[in-house]
């Protein structure tokens, strides 16, 4: 899971031609762990050369508008939040997905674009949100990781799949809108909304702050 969400990640902001094939091959590879398949090489090898054509030119970060940065607006705050013990890759995953939503509702996807985002998750098994996340929880990570991006939000957003364009800010009502048109999808289809129980550890001993405290 972890690695399909660094690679939906790449695919969103930089590669529509690895999109295609997470679409078209993306659930049958899952089910044969990527091994032993021409497509699987192609799709590590664009996954692989999409950080290096991204990162490469900026190996020290200088540059503050990255696209690899897409998929790190929400995911820090859901990574630092013990309730839900998520790894990297599934944190960003989320992320993923609701900036993708985010994106239709500032005209960058349109509809039939998101859905097919969401429809990818599905048939990926990727997570579009937690139980116990909320509008409130995104609006909190906006705020929080405009502290940590020094007083600008930069946030890489699909404008198109497979290209990228930057937003300083999410409204309350983009924010609100997309979390909706999230709801509506992980309602029709409730296997994308991951609670505790389906985390690589559920010790019941390392609880601590709610996803939706403020």
């Amino acid at each position: 899971v972890s690695g399909c969400g660094e690679i939906m990640k790449a695919a969103l902001i930089h590669d529509p031609r690895l999109f295609d094939l997470m679409d078209s091959d993306g659930p049958r590879l899952v089910e044969r762990n990527f091994e032993n398949d021409p497509v699987a090489d192609e799709i590590i090898k664009r996954s692989v050369d999409t950080m290096l054509e991204c990162i490469g030119p900026d190996l020290w970060e200088e540059a503050l508008l990255r696209p690899m940065d897409f998929g790190h607006s929400f995911s820090r705050t859901l990574e630092t939040d013990n309730t839900f013990y998520l790894r990297h890759g599934e944190a960003v995953a989320i992320d993923a997905c609701m900036s993708s939503l985010i994106a239709e509702q500032k005209g960058l996807l349109t509809k039939a674009e998101a859905d097919r985002v969401l429809d990818v998750y599905r048939r990926l098994g990727l997570p579009c949100s937690l139980k116990g996340v909320t509008a409130e929880t995104y609006k909190r990570a906006t705020r929080d990781i405009i502290v940590h991006r020094d007083g600008l939000l930069r946030a890489p957003l699909p404008k198109g799949i497979g290209h990228c364009a930057y937003e300083d800010s999410f409204s309350d009502e983009e924010l609100d809108g997309a979390f909706a048109r999230l709801e509506q999808f992980m309602e029709e289809h409730p296997e994308t909304c991951w609670d505790r129980s389906w985390s690589f550890t559920t010790d019941d001993s390392k609880k601590g702050t709610r996803l939706d405290g403020l």
